[in-house]
């Protein structure tokens, strides 16, 4: 695999089913340890494409993705901030685990930043759980600085502690 070949684009219409297929695995991976068994294996594609069907529809969402000869690979998507009321959120942002370490994380975030400057926003938020020191170091590498501010992640009767991370640009 030749990593300049990977393409860094807008999603379209179309994308849904790589983006629930991507988002299952990707959340499966990466919280393995980190959440309850039981939230993982319940994941169902057919859920989440529905979300994203939705979501790709939407003007409140954008979403840009990183393939490769037609495979989706990694994806990250932001919106208003639902954290404070100035700058827009990372909602999601994933990197399917064969693929990590090539850049294509960093490669994402800066496409979407350079997105966000244009429409003049200066603040990028982004929530990670307390325990998932893996994305708090790639966000700090990134110039991303921890907020005093802690937000909790409910799910399925679960809570998680998630740490709030800021950038300005």
């Amino acid at each position: 695999m030749n990593i300049q070949e990977i393409i860094i684009r807008d999603a379209k219409i179309g994308d849904e089913y790589q983006l629930a297929e991507l988002s299952v695995v990707c959340w499966r991976q990466t919280y393995l340890g980190l959440m309850d068994d039981l939230i993982l294996e319940s994941m169902n594609i057919d859920e989440r494409l529905y979300g994203f069907a939705a979501a790709l529809r939407s003007f409140n969402t954008k979403f840009l993705v990183a393939e490769l000869h037609g495979k989706l690979l990694g994806f990250i998507s932001y919106g208003s901030s639902r954290i404070q009321q100035s700058g827009l959120e990372i909602y999601a942002f994933y990197i399917e685990k064969n693929f990590q370490g090539m850049k294509i994380g960093s490669r994402l975030l800066r496409a979407a930043e350079g997105q966000i400057r244009i429409s003049q926003v200066s603040r990028l938020w982004v929530c990670t759980l307390s325990s998932n020191v893996s994305a708090q170091e790639f966000y700090i590498k990134n110039n991303f600085v921890m907020s005093p501010l802690m937000k909790s992640f409910c799910i399925q009767g679960f809570s998680y502690p998630e740490f709030v991370m800021y950038k300005l640009l």
